[in-house]
Order: C-alpha cells, then structure tokens, then sequence
C-alpha cells in the first residue's frame, strides 16, 4: 500500500509539472506574438489589458465551446481597422482571438458593428 501511495504521489507531481511547464510555454509563445504584433503596428499600446486568463485555459475553453470562440473570432479585423491597417496582415487566429479577449469587453465589441 505505501509503495501505491508513493507511486500516485510522485505521478500526480510529474502530471502537475509537465502542466505547468506547458502552460508556461504556450504563454510564453502568446505573449511574445503579441509583443511582436504591438511593436510592428501598434495594435494594443493604448489599451489596457482587461483579462489575464492563461492562454492555455482560453484555448481549451473555446476547443469546447465554439460560440466562446466565435464571439471574439468575428471580431479579430477590428484593432487593425482601428489603425488604419489592412486585415492581411492577420496571421494568427487562434492567438489573435485570445488577445481580442484579453482586450476588449463583450459590450464593447457589440458596439462595434460594421
């Protein structure tokens, strides 16, 4: 029995690392996009960010809700239209949807209707 404990003990630990270690580099590749994106135009300098939900925990939401996602995804042109830039420059959707999310409120992105 204390060899069982041991084992669900020392497996439990190794499963919570290797999710951490994952949700630190999933956010790490986020947050580095979005720093390359906000320094070559500018997109989010004068926002303030409103969510800081873990770019993992967003990605497996909206894996299992598709209306989550598409709430924010149909919203991804708006930054770069606020800017006065073209939607080619797009590259990233999963990424830029999470941002649309961490950026702007549900309220303010109905208000926001071509």
């Amino acid at each position: 029995m204390k060899i069982f404990l041991k084992i669900i003990k020392y497996s439990s630990v190794f499963l919570i690392s290797i999710l951490l270690i994952l949700t630190m580099f999933f956010q790490y590749k986020a947050e580095k996009y979005l720093s390359e994106v906000d320094n070559k135009y500018g997109l989010f300098k004068d926002k303030e960010r409103i969510s800081y939900t873990p770019f993992l925990v967003f990605y497996l939401y909206a894996k299992t809700d598709k209306d989550f996602y598409l709430t924010y995804s149909k919203y991804l042109h708006y930054p770069y239209k606020e800017k006065g830039l073209s939607t080619k420059y797009l590259i990233n959707n999963t990424y830029g949807t999470y941002f649309i999310y961490c950026y702007f409120t549900k309220e303010e992105l109905s208000q926001k209707k071509d």
